[in-house]
C-alpha cells in the first residue's frame, strides 16, 4: 500500500543525505522513513589495471570476479549507448591520457610515501605530511598544489566531491584544483553534478556563446546549485580561457533531467532531432511526451508524487514507448555514423537514454523507494563520464562526496546502493580517483521544503555538529586554512585507518569506510554557506 510519508529530502538528490520533509508517494514497507545509509561493503571486484600512457585502459565487466577469464564485456556501455565505439563488444580499450610535449604522466615516490619504520596514527601523519593550503582565491597562483599531481598519477578521471551543496568554501577549494589539473595536467573538461540535457548551455557559454553567466548557470544546473559567485567565476575563467589558447576546457553535465524531476526536456531534445532524421518516430514521442505532460514539474519530489498518482496503464504506456524509441534509434546508429551524422544521433541517443533510465527511477521510486532508485541518476553519471573517456578525454567531475565514493553501499534494507564512483572505480580501476572535501567547523546547510520563492527548496545555513569519533574530520588540525591529504600514501604507514568509519554527510555523519571510499581527502577548517544561502535561506 502507498502512503505519503514525510520523507527526508536528500541534500542531493541522488543520494541517502536526507534531512528535510517533502511527502511524496513511496512504500514504506520496503522503505522505512530515509534516514542514513547504515553501512557501506569494501570495494567492488574489479580488475585494476595501470593507468601509465604506456598500457591501455580496460573497462572491465562490473562484478567480475578475480582470476576470471579474460573474456571480457562491458555491460556499463550497452549496445544503445551513444558513440558507435560504445557497442557492445568484448572489451574497450581506451586510450591512455593526452599529454603535451614534455608533460610528464608520472607517479612520483615523494618522502611521504617511501618512509619505512613504525607505523603511527593516522592524525600524526596528517600533522606530519598532509599539504597544507593557505589561500582559496580562485586566481592566486597553483604552485601550492603540486602535490596533487602524486595523488592523481596517471588517472583519466578525478572526482572532486564535497559534504554537503552551496558551501561557499568547497567550491573554490574543487576550483582551485580544477585550474591545476587544467593548466598543469591537461583536463580538458569539466564534468558536474547537473543535468545532461538543460547542462548543453553550459559548455555553449564557455565555448563562446551567448547569455550571461548568471543566467547560464541558473538554467543548467539544478538544485539552483549554479546560483553563486563562485561558480560564476569558474565559469568566467573558463570562457576567458577558451578565448586565448588551442586546447578548449569543456563544462558539461551528467545528470538525469532536472537531476530526477520529469524526462520531459530531454524528450523535447529528442524530437528536434527526429524531425529530420526518423519522422516516422515522432508518433511514438508523442505518445511517451503526453504522459510525461501529466506528472512534469522541474521540482524533483513534485514530479515524483505526481508520477506517483499515475494509473499503471499510463505508466506502462509511457515505458513501452520509451522502449520503442530506443529500439529505433538504436537500429539507426551504423547508418547515421556512416553518413556523417554521428554526433548528433549519439547525442539525442544519450538525451532518450535519460529519459529512459529517468522512467525507471520513477517506477522504482513507487516499490523500492527513493534511496534505491535514485541510484539510476548514478548510473547516468557515471555513463556520461565513460562516454567522455571514450572520447580520449581527461575528465575532472564535480560531485557530491556520496556519488564519487568509490565504494558500494547498503540502504536501510541491505540491498546495494552503488554510487557514480563504485561503477567508475570498476570501470577505470587505478584510472579513477576519489578526492572527498569535507570540513570541521562553521556551518553546512541543509535543503529544506519549497516556498513560492524557491519552488525547487531552499537551502539554509545549520552549524556543522563537532567531529565524531571515527570520522575523517577528528584527524584534521582546525588551525589550518585547509588541507590535502593523500589516504593512498599514508595507509602503509598507520595503523588506524580501519577506525575511520564516519564522514560527514550535511548536518549528520555517514557510515562508511573512509579509505577505501577516497584515494585522499581535501579538509577545510572552516565553512560558510554560500550568498545564495545566507541571503535567503533565514528561518
Amino acid at each position: 500500500m502507498l502512503t505519503k510519508p514525510r520523507l527526508r529530502m536528500p541534500a542531493s538528490y541522488g543520494h541517502p543525505c536526507t534531512r528535510q520533509s517533502f511527502p511524496v508517494n513511496v512504500n514504506t514497507a520496503n522503505h522505512p522513513g530515509m534516514s542514513r545509509v547504515k553501512q557501506v561493503t569494501g570495494h567492488p571486484h574489479r580488475q585494476t589495471v595501470s593507468a601509465c600512457a604506456s598500457q591501455p585502459i580496460l573497462l572491465w565487466t562490473l562484478g567480475r570476479k578475480e582470476g576470471a577469464a579474460a573474456s571480457l564485456r562491458t555491460p556499463l556501455l550497452p549496445a544503445s549507448s551513444s558513440a558507435a565505439g560504445l557497442l557492445r563488444r568484448s572489451y574497450a580499450q581506451v586510450p591512455p591520457p593526452a599529454r603535451r610535449p614534455g608533460q610528464a604522466c608520472r607517479v612520483r615516490l615523494s618522502a611521504m610515501n617511501v618512509e619505512t619504520g613504525r607505523q603511527t596514527s593516522f592524525d600524526s601523519w596528517v600533522a606530519a605530511h598532509a599539504s597544507t593550503m593557505e589561500t582559496l582565491d580562485f586566481q592566486a597562483p597553483v604552485d601550492d598544489l603540486e602535490p596533487l599531481r602524486d595523488i592523481i598519477g596517471c588517472a583519466q578521471v578525478v572526482a572532486l566531491g564535497e559534504s554537503t551543496h552551496h558551501i561557499r568554501e568547497f567550491y573554490q577549494v574543487r576550483h582551485r584544483l580544477l585550474r591545476f589539473l587544467v593548466e598543469r595536467c591537461g583536463f580538458e573538461v569539466y564534468a558536474l553534478e547537473a543535468p545532461f540535457t538543460q547542462g548543453q548551455v553550459l559548455d555553449a557559454w564557455v565555448q563562446g556563446g551567448p547569455g550571461t553567466v548568471e543566467q547560464v548557470a541558473a538554467d543548467g544546473i539544478a538544485l539552483s546549485l549554479g546560483q553563486c559567485r563562485e561558480l560564476h567565476e569558474a565559469l568566467a575563467w573558463m570562457r576567458g580561457r577558451n578565448h586565448t589558447t588551442a586546447t578548449p576546457v569543456r563544462c558539461v553535465g551528467t545528470d538525469l533531467p532536472g537531476a530526477a524531476a520529469s524526462p520531459l526536456p530531454a524528450l523535447e531534445e529528442l524530437a528536434g532531432y527526429l524531425r529530420w532524421a526518423a519522422p516516422e518516430a515522432l508518433p511514438v514521442l508523442e505518445e511517451a511526451a503526453g504522459v510525461v505532460r501529466r506528472f512534469d514539474d522541474p521540482v524533483v519530489f513534485v514530479a515524483l508524487d505526481r508520477y506517483a498518482d499515475l494509473p499503471p496503464e499510463q505508466r506502462d504506456v509511457l515505458t513501452g514507448a520509451l522502449s520503442q524509441l530506443m529500439a529505433r534509434l538504436q537500429r539507426l546508429t551504423l547508418v547515421q555514423h556512416a553518413r556523417g551524422h554521428g554526433a548528433e544521433h549519439d547525442t539525442a541517443m544519450w538525451h532518450l537514454r535519460g529519459a529512459w533510465y529517468l522512467d525507471h527511477l520513477h517506477r522504482a521510486n513507487s516499490t523500492e523507494g527513493f534511496e534505491s532508485a535514485s541510484t539510476f541518476r548514478d548510473l547516468y553519471m557515471a555513463e556520461s563520464v565513460l562516454r567522455l573517456v571514450e572520447g580520449g578525454a581527461r575528465v575532472v567531475l564535480a560531485a557530491h562526496n556520496w556519488h564519487i565514493q568509490r565504494t558500494p553501499a547498503l540502504d536501510s534494507q541491505r540491498h546495494p546502493l552503488l554510487p557514480a564512483g563504485a561503477h567508475l572505480a570498476a570501470a577505470l580501476g587505478d584510472a579513477y580517483r576519489a578526492i572527498g572535501v569535507t570540513s570541521s567547523v562553521g556551518q553546512t546547510t541543509t535543503l529544506g521544503a519549497p516556498t513560492p520563492e524557491r519552488p525547487h527548496g531552499a537551502w539554509y545555513a545549520a552549524p556543522l555538529p563537532p567531529p565524531v569519533d571515527g570520522s575523517i574530520e577528528a584527524a584534521f588540525p582546525t588551525d589550518r586554512l585547509w588541507a590535502l591529504a593523500d589516504l593512498r600514501a599514508a595507509r602503509p604507514h598507520v595503523h588506524d585507518a580501519a577506525s575511520f568509519r564516519h564522514s560527514r554527510m550535511a548536518d549528520y555523519f555517514l557510515d562508511l569506510p573512509v579509505f577505501e571510499a577516497f584515494d585522499a581527502v581535501a579538509h577545510v577548517s572552516r565553512t560558510t554557506g554560500t550568498d545564495h544561502v545566507l541571503e535567503h535561506g533565514t528561518g
